[in-house]
């Protein structure tokens, strides 16, 4: 989902601030309309870079599209539904390319699994922090549900909710290093394939960072529930 271009989407600027109309008289008369009182610096970071979000949601529509043109699928399938259930249980080893103090790391993880809303885990604490969130889909085989699992992965992206942004560390002050301002730990990317035959996951994946490194694990376990065998 960040693709190559894995640093979050920043905005920074410097704000003049002047006095407007509907100020106190007494200001009026003490300081001219329009005078300068100070300036304001912002910093704003998206939590998805906007590249990733236009590639996301074209790939989306394209899934919709052929769902909506969906006119069957492998005899096998056609027509199955399923309960997907995604648990991420934990992380293990997490590492910032900062070398930053890691028990100071408050990770939380996001993903989007098919056309269902956006998902986005409470925050952990430090490098092997717990998750143990359970998520539950309704997922119906069809052509599209079936060319969305075959080719594509769940990627599932960590991020550091106490990493500087814009420049600024906690408390407004300058890092004077604008190389690891990045909050985005890192991606793994799972392999959904296997749910499209009925079957679970319950394994470790790499976690890697924009520079293809190894900055961890994470514990993820996939349960699929055929609802046609389960009302046998």
């Amino acid at each position: 989902m960040f693709g190559s271009s894995l640093r979050p989407s920043e905005i920074e600027d410097n704000y003049r601030i002047t006095l407007a109309a509907g100020v106190l008289d007494v200001v009026k008369k003490q300081l001219p309309r329009g005078a300068e009182l100070g300036s304001l610096r912002v910093a704003m970071r998206l939590r998805k870079p906007i590249d990733g979000a236009v590639r996301d949601t074209k790939q989306l529509n394209q899934v919709n599209d052929a769902t909506r043109m969906s006119t069957g699928g492998p005899p096998t399938m056609l027509g199955r539904k399923f309960i997907v259930t995604i648990t991420v249980v934990e992380a293990r080893g997490l590492k910032t390319k900062s070398g930053a103090n890691l028990s100071k790391i408050a990770p939380f993880y996001q993903y989007e699994f098919f056309t269902h809303p956006e998902f986005v885990s409470k925050i952990g604490s430090g490098p092997d922090a717990k998750f143990g969130e359970t998520t539950s889909y309704d997922f119906a085989i069809n052509d599209g549900s079936l060319n969305y699992l075959e080719r594509q992965n769940l990627d599932i992206n960590i991020v550091d909710d106490n990493a500087p942004i814009g420049g600024l560390a906690r408390g407004g002050q300058g890092t004077g290093d604008e190389t690891d301002l990045e909050d985005l730990i890192g991606t793994c990317s799972i392999p959904l394939a296997s749910i499209a035959a009925g079957k679970g996951i319950d394994r470790e994946f790499d976690v890697r960072n924009d520079r293809n490194e190894s900055c961890g694990k994470l514990l993820v376990k996939i349960v699929v529930i055929d609802t046609l065998k389960s009302q046998v």
